[in-house]
């Protein structure tokens, strides 16, 4: 079977006890039936806290303390498990989180999660156009997969298009994906290798302009922002945070004040918002197969691009300054929050199709007003 990875994959490493947000504190660890079974192997000492601290019952650690951390992290945020067993003796989660992976009949594909520092920054932090590293591909046997690989790849082309600002590419984004899903409600696997093929041969279909912030745009960025307000979030400051971002955003006056200082620094920006859209397409998009919703994976993208840009205006206008390090602790917060949480996943899911705050025409015009 062959793999499909991006080019930064293999370069990620977990950086243990030097992580300032880790992931052996605050969430439920699940320990796959195969571990289980060597740690009740395990002698000694070490053997019998592993035999303590599993929950049998729901196939997890049993968290410690009212920061709920892992029961073998140590004082020095290093994993005791590790320290006395080796890396091997890890269970599934542990060895392989941030990494996720999706399975096909004639492929594997694989990437890293925003929800870790490390990773984020290596994300974040490359200045090039990601690449996805592939061997030994198979064709599916279902064409209609196949011809949405194909949109995929075009999909990411065009967010990878520099003769054209992240706003513009994410607007062509909305707007093919709205004619792919035509072509996935109809069944045509002909239709969206056709336009897979338009747009990828063609310039933007966007014209590349702004349109002045008004009030009136400050409370649909507002009402954006306000659909948040119905998901559970893990930080209990998060509610707060959201409602001060949703006052800042409608203040035409701050907004653009502080979006004129951001235009003014390196254009490294852009490289920033690029990558965060490619890496929401590459993990979502081909989960349109199975709830047949290709849309819905653009506004995803769309969205979770302006929230992060939101939080970084707003981290700017506080601090005057917007560091590589900014971009990845707003980006880490808004993964935790929203993508490692099935329920606020399935609820922002059901909000796109049912609330015009976040419609593609509501989207489309806040891309058009940013700079």
């Amino acid at each position: 079977m062959g793999i499909c990875k991006p080019d930064y994959f293999d370069r990620f490493q977990c950086i243990a006890g030097a992580c300032s947000d880790n992931c052996c504190i605050g969430w439920e660890i699940d320990v796959d039936e195969e571990r289980q079974q060597y740690y009740r192997t395990v002698p000694g000492e070490l053997g019998d806290r592993l035999s303590r601290m599993i929950d049998r019952e729901r196939g997890c650690f049993i968290l410690q303390g009212k920061e709920e951390r892992c029961p073998f992290l140590n004082r020095e945020n290093l994993c005791d498990l590790i320290l006395g067993l080796g890396e091997s003796a890890l269970c599934d989660i542990c060895r392989e989180h941030p990494r996720f992976y999706d399975w096909f009949p004639g492929r594997t594909e694989a990437g890293i999660g925003l929800c870790c520092e490390a990773a984020a920054r290596l994300i974040l932090g490359t200045q090039e156009p990601v690449r996805f590293v592939s061997a030994d591909l198979e064709p599916e046997e279902d064409d209609m997969v196949n011809a949405l690989f194909e949109a995929r790849e075009t999909a990411i082309s065009i967010l990878q298009d520099r003769q054209y600002s992240v706003w513009v590419r994410l607007c062509c984004l909305l707007y093919y994906l709205s004619e792919i899903q035509n072509g996935l409600d109809s069944g045509s696997p002909e239709e969206i290798h056709e336009l897979a093929d338009e747009y990828r041969n063609a310039e933007a279909t966007v014209m590349d302009y702004r349109e002045q912030f008004t009030a009136e745009d400050g409370k649909l960025c507002g009402d954006l922002i306000c659909t948040l307000k119905t998901l559970e979030f893990m930080d209990p400051a998060r509610p707060g945070q959201i409602a001060r971002l949703e006052q800042f955003l409608e203040d035409p006056e701050a907004f653009l004040s502080v979006e004129q200082k951001l235009s003014e620094l390196t254009g490294a920006e852009e490289a920033v918002y690029e990558q965060l859209a490619v890496y929401f397409i590459y993990r979502y998009f081909m989960k349109c197969r199975q709830d047949q919703d290709v849309l819905g994976k653009a506004q995803f993208t769309v969205f979770s691009v302006l929230f992060i840009r939101f939080l970084d205006l707003y981290r700017l206008n506080e601090h005057g300054i917007l560091t590589l390090e900014d971009h990845v602790r707003d980006a880490v917060a808004y993964s935790k929050e929203i993508e490692y949480s099935e329920e606020n996943m399935e609820t922002l899911a059901e909000i796109f199709i049912s609330q015009d705050a976040v419609s593609p025409e509501v989207l489309d015009r806040i891309l058009h007003v940013i700079k």
